[in-house]
């Protein structure tokens, strides 16, 4: 004898088993397998979400992107393995000194990326560059020893709401490249609205 509820019961299990399983899927596809933090999809994603609020709420928000120097040597000298693990201890140790609601993706191999969803102060976001340069000022510890990171950091904030997350992460991308081109441990600011690279440290 057929019984429609059992099969409605059925039908809902099976749905959202599916539901379920399509969101661990998604979510194994934009995360960094290394570290566990979110990849470039979902770092844009998120930024794109954080424009969004700006444009409803008047939140600025900022993007930083972080280059590990001489990660290359350290993979070089003393193997894939022992890269792997300083990657995740330098993942641990930048999301260590964030907010709850800011992301921190890995872009490259030796590339991350941060979203402050909300700038309360003009400086925040050099601000947060300078609490990242402090962090990596004591040795991180891997397997295979502890080694002393710097750091280069670009930082681009949006002051229009035209601006779009490609776009905002380019631009800190670009500051970043700007600043490890000054062949020192420092970080550069691009300000979005005026277009003008400015040395900020």
């Amino acid at each position: 004898m057929f019984n429609g509820r059992s099969a409605l019961l059925s039908i809902v299990t099976d749905v959202t088993e599916r539901n379920r399983l399509d969101r661990l899927l998604r979510e194994g596809a934009l995360r960094d397998p290394l570290t566990g933090g979110a990849n470039r999809t979902l770092f844009s994603e998120r930024v794109a979400h954080a424009l969004t609020r700006m444009r409803r709420h008047s939140a600025t928000p900022a993007v930083l992107v972080v280059d590990l120097h001489h990660f290359k040597d350290v993979n070089d000298s003393m193997g894939h393995a022992a890269g792997d693990f300083l990657l995740q201890a330098a993942a641990a140790r930048i999301q260590a000194i964030l907010r709850p609601g800011d992301t921190v993706a890995r872009l490259g191999a030796d590339e991350f990326a941060v979203l402050l969803e909300e700038v309360e102060r003009p400086d925040g976001a050099m601000e947060a560059a300078e609490r990242l340069h402090a962090a990596f000022g004591s040795p991180l510890d891997f397997s295979g020893g502890s080694l002393v990171m710097t750091l280069s950091i670009g930082v681009a904030t949006s002051s229009t709401a035209q601006t779009g997350a490609e776009e905002l992460l380019s631009n800190a991308e670009l500051a970043m490249y700007a600043a490890k081109r000054a062949a020192e441990a420092g970080w550069r600011r691009s300000c979005t609205a005026c277009r003008r690279w400015r040395r900020s440290g």
